[in-house]
């Protein structure tokens, strides 16, 4: 999912707090900085605004099998 959208499904943002937020630098997607609305976001994805997590990454499982 892109990250612009993934933000304004959040009941917290419209899409012009959205746009002025990535054009600050204040997101951080798995620790860095983003301003490009169409990063990719997975559900393993940790977001960030202002250093408050608004979605924790999940491990990826990996499961072997023998």
């Amino acid at each position: 999912m892109r990250l612009d959208r993934f933000l304004s499904n959040l009941e917290r943002f419209n899409r012009k707090q959205v746009r002025l937020a990535l054009i600050a630098g204040r997101i951080q997607v798995d620790g860095r900085v983003v301003r490009d609305p169409l990063h990719a976001v997975t559900e393993f994805s940790e977001v960030r605004l202002d250093e408050e997590l608004l979605q924790a990454g999940h491990p990826a499982r990996y499961l072997m099998l023998h």
